[in-house]
């Protein structure tokens, strides 16, 4: 990754073809020169849907027959 976030991608997979997961996805703030308390955007790319986050880690769900894989892009 760069300092800046650019093209930062996160990947969130349910191998599970009949129950619904959550995952926890990892972010290296630190390495981004994050402060935990500053939000930063993940956008979600199958969805285009934007959700602001803060801190080094993220919850995502996912649904076999709706959402069953989710690929972040991070965006500051």
């Amino acid at each position: 990754a760069t300092p800046d976030g650019a093209n930062l991608v996160f990947v969130a997979a349910n191998m599970d073809p009949t129950a619904e997961h959550g995952s926890i996805v990892d972010v290296p703030i630190e390495r981004l020169g994050l402060a935990p308390s500053e939000p930063y955007a993940m956008r979600e790319l199958l969805s285009d849907t934007v959700y602001e986050w803060r801190g080094p880690r993220g919850y995502v769900r996912l649904v076999p027959d709706q959402d069953p894989a989710q690929i972040f892009r991070l965006e500051r």
